[in-house]
C-alpha cells in the first residue's frame, strides 16, 4: 500500500550502527518501512545526513537498506545537485563502487529489481552501470551498450541478453530493470523499453564483488538513487520512483 511522502516535518530516520560508525538517513522516497517495497531493499544508496561527511571528499556511499551493503567509493566524487539530492560522478577512468561480495546481492532464482538515476556524459563507448559476475561465466551486469541499455545474466558457457529499445540520453533519466521469472524487463522514464529479450535462465552463482560504474568498461558521468529490490517491482511501482524524484534530480 502506498504511504505518504515524507514531508520536512515528517520524516523518518534510518540509523545504522556499523565499522563504519553510525550513521542516519532521512527517509526521502515515499514507502515507509513496514511496507513491501521497503522489506524487499537489499541496497538503496545515499550519502550520509552527516554534512561534515557529505561534504568531503567520498569515501563511502552508504546503504540504506536493513542489509548495510555500503560501497566504497574509489575516485568518485559526491556532488549535491541544486534540488539538495547527492549524487555520484564517475571519470569513465577508473573511478568505481565497491560494495564487497555480499549474499544479498548474490541473485540466482529469485526475481530482483534494479533501479537508477543516471545522467551519462558518453553513450558513444559502451558503459558499465552495475556488475556483479564474469562474462560467460557467473552472475549478471547492467551496461549501456552502443546507446542502449543491456543486461546480460551468465551461466557457463552461455548467457542471456535484454536489450532496451529507447536510446539513452545525455541527461537525467530513470532507468531500470526487472527479473521476474524467465521475463526480463527494461523501463526508461518508467515506459517499458524493451525491445529483445531472450527467456532469462537462472544466473550462475557468483563469489565476486558488487561493483558500480566499472567492470569491463567504466561508466563516466553522473549516477544517483541507485537502488535494488529482492522482488520484481511492478510498473506503478516504477513510476512511482519516476513520479516522486523527477523534479528533485531534474
Amino acid at each position: 500500500m502506498r504511504a505518504p511522502y515524507y514531508t520536512a516535518t515528517n520524516k523518518m530516520s534510518v540509523v545504522h550502527n556499523s565499522a563504519l560508525g553510525v550513521h542516519a538517513y532521512e527517509s526521502d522516497e515515499i514507502w515507509t518501512p513496514d511496507t513491501d517495497i521497503w522489506k524487499s531493499k537489499v541496497l538503496d544508496l545515499a550519502p550520509p545526513n552527516n554534512p561534515q561527511i557529505a561534504s568531503a571528499p567520498g569515501r563511502y556511499w552508504f546503504d540504506r537498506s536493513l542489509y548495510k551493503n555500503h560501497g566504497t567509493i574509489s575516485g568518485a566524487k559526491l556532488i549535491k545537485l541544486p534540488s539538495g539530492v547527492w549524487v555520484l560522478n564517475f571519470d569513465g577512468v577508473d573511478d568505481t563502487v565497491n560494495c564487497g561480495n555480499v549474499a544479498t546481492l548474490n541473485f540466482t532464482t529469485q526475481d530482483f529489481t534494479f533501479i537508477a538515476w543516471i545522467n551519462p556524459d558518453n553513450i558513444t563507448s559502451n558503459m558499465d552501470i552495475l556488475l556483479r559476475g564474469a562474462y560467460l561465466e557467473d552472475g549478471y551486469y547492467w551496461r549501456i551498450l552502443e546507446g542502449s541499455l543491456d543486461f546480460e545474466v551468465q551461466q557457463s558457457g552461455t548467457r542471456q541478453t535484454i536489450t532496451g529499445a529507447a536510446k539513452v540520453t545525455l541527461s537525467w533519466q530513470q532507468v531500470a530493470f526487472v527479473r521476474s521469472g524467465t521475463v526480463g524487463t527494461f523501463y526508461r522514464n518508467a515506459v517499458n523499453a524493451t525491445t529483445s529479450a531472450e527467456a532469462l535462465s537462472n544466473p550462475t552463482s557468483a563469489n565476486r564483488a558488487f561493483q558500480i560504474g566499472s567492470g569491463n568498461s567504466f561508466y563516466k558521468g553522473l549516477i544517483g538513487k541507485l537502488g535494488g529490490r529482492n522482488r520484481a517491482l511492478t510498473a506503478q511501482e516504477i513510476r512511482g520512483n519516476w513520479a516522486t524524484l523527477l523534479l528533485p534530480i531534474q
